[in-house]
């Protein structure tokens, strides 16, 4: 109801809470919210707040019990936050401001590793930003879900280059074969991807997962 007040609208959906087999059921399920209020609110972007950070940071007992906070919660892996930001390019976002309820400048082994994950995919996106900002209309991509639910997207930049943003929602295992409509080799920028065909693809993941096809 408020969306027509904002020149931004922004989600922060945090799905990863407990170790086990993750899943980001929660981000598309605010995606989808979101995207829903844009169908009657034009011009409005869309931003997103992707989860970097361990929810045990807002427990107290985790904060006073190292042990209690490893059994009890689950830091995003690198491989997890980078998935959030692709489903969420995916599903629209054009701005993305990753979240983290701790520091994380280098002061300890664990922030450094952490803070380098998080330049590597601030650099990627970074990359991504002339494809996910584009104006050009991109072509429709058939998904054939086989496991779970994985969902793609191709983007052109202004020079008509290709990505293929693909991410596997979770929990358990994700295979889906993508067909595009044009004969181009891409090639897998994770190793989640094979090609079967000139224009035939099949991902396979597990749990949050995502890749990226381009040339």
């Amino acid at each position: 109801f408020f969306a027509s007040t904002c020149d931004i609208l922004g989600v922060d959906p945090y799905p990863i809470e407990k170790p086990g087999n993750h899943n980001m059921l929660l981000v598309k399920k605010n995606m989808d919210a979101a995207n829903k209020s844009f169908r009657t609110n034009d011009g409005i972007a869309l931003w997103s707040v992707p989860q970097f950070h361990n929810l045990g940071n807002y427990d107290w007992r985790a904060k006073e019990n190292y042990e209690y906070k490893l059994k009890n919660f689950a830091t995003p892996s690198k491989e997890e936050m980078q998935s959030m930001c692709l489903l969420m390019a995916i599903m629209g976002s054009k701005g993305f401001i990753g979240y983290s309820y701790f520091d994380i400048f280098p002061r300890k082994t664990e922030e450094e590793k952490r803070w380098l994950e998080i330049c590597d995919i601030a650099e990627l996106l970074k990359e991504l930003a002339p494809f996910i900002l584009s104006p050009q209309n991109s072509f429709e991509i058939i998904v054939e879900n086989k496991q779970g639910n994985v969902l793609a997207k191709a983007f052109l930049d202004e020079d008509k280059r290709i990505k293929i943003l693909i991410a596997g929602i979770g929990p358990g295992k994700s295979e889906a074969i993508m067909t595009i409509p044009q004969n181009i080799n891409l090639t897998s920028r994770f190793g989640r991807t094979k090609s079967l065909t000139s224009n035939k693809y099949i991902f396979q993941g597990e749990g949050i997962c995502s890749d990226i096809l381009d040339k």
